[in-house]
């Protein structure tokens, strides 16, 4: 069953498996368009793009991945290969061979692979939004080459200790920020940010392990989401709750799940398979998708172009007009 054109906002979800649905909402006629929200996000993320993509001629299908949202006990399979796939299954669900792919962040990256996955997909242009690839960090076994290359490889343990920590920062990082976990402290903390400093050395740029590192520190304190989404953003107290409330929605598991796959999956293959029109959208002062980084991704797809904006990660509300715009095609 297709999607139903001209509805208003609506639920209607998708079979991703047997009994399992994925939330997505429906809004406008005209031109398919499905949009894909980042990391600890909801399809609720887009709220100042929808009304305009609306208004400009387009069937806008918003989802929520697994793990997140109104999909969020949805069973495990929190990959991106897992979400990709889902994708397909929400993009087949249009029945048309011209839909316009959006992916935000991790979103990005979801998007990449599923095009990665085929050979012709349903897809006539596709939108990177700050999008998380082709890579986020280095390897494990970068950390241990540059441990040995510095002197300290042979110390006993710390190879053993590095991997538990690049392991298990992520699960105190999440608890910190979302009340999932126990957040370190005392020498533990200080274990874990002497092992990340290490592993930024082999790192193309340490603002990303930066972030991290904050996401221990901060923990759920207000200064900890305008330091991933810039300084000048959070106009009100309403837009701080938006996001929070947002971040809090999501299943633990999928958040974890999450950052280990944009800590391990590398997608500049992926990259080379793109053969649609692609738009790459970032922001001058991100520092977890860093200009550099959007530079990557032009130099790796074919028929790219970029469309640099100023500010940081939360462009959808950062640059609310600039970013619709570019989205409409306009």
């Amino acid at each position: 069953m297709a999607y139903k054109e001209g509805s208003n906002p609506a639920s209607d979800p998708v079979k991703v498996a047997p009994g399992v649905k994925m939330f997505a909402e429906v809004v406008g006629s005209g031109k398919p368009m499905l949009l894909v929200h980042g990391f600890g996000l909801t399809h609720e993320m887009w709220k100042y793009q929808i009304p305009y993509l609306k208004r400009h001629g387009y069937h806008v299908v918003s989802i929520d991945l697994r793990g997140f949202g109104y999909s969020k006990n949805v069973p495990a399979g929190y990959t991106y290969k897992t979400w990709a796939k889902d994708l397909g299954k929400a993009i087949d669900k249009f029945e048309r061979d011209d839909v316009t792919l959006v992916g935000y962040s991790l979103g990005g990256a979801i998007a990449m692979y599923y095009m990665a996955l085929h050979d012709d997909p349903p897809v006539e242009r596709l939108a990177l939004v700050a999008a998380a690839g082709p890579y986020m960090t280095w390897s494990k076994e970068g950390v241990f080459d540059r441990l040995a290359e510095i002197g300290l490889g042979s110390v006993t343990g710390l190879a053993e200790a590095a991997e538990a920590a690049l392991d298990l920062r992520f699960v105190d990082a999440v608890g910190a920020l979302f009340g999932t976990g126990e957040v370190l402290t005392g020498e533990t903390l200080s274990a874990v940010r002497d092992i990340l400093s290490h592993w930024a050395c082999v790192g193309r740029d340490p603002v990303f392990f930066d972030a991290l590192i904050d996401l221990i520190d901060l923990g759920a304190s207000p200064q900890l989401i305008p330091r991933i989404y810039g300084n000048t953003v959070l106009r009100a107290e309403a837009d701080y709750q938006w996001i929070q409330d947002m971040l809090q929605s999501s299943s633990p598991e999928a958040l974890i799940c999450g950052l280990v796959e944009m800590r391990d999956q590398d997608l500049q293959e992926s990259l080379e398979d793109i053969a649609v029109p692609t738009t790459i959208i970032g922001g001058w002062s991100d520092v977890l998708v860093p200009p550099w980084l959007i530079a990557e991704q032009l130099m790796q797809i074919e028929d790219a172009k970029d469309s640099m904006l100023p500010g940081g990660h939360g462009l959808f509300f950062e640059q609310i007009h600039a970013l619709n715009r570019v989205l409409a095609g306009r």
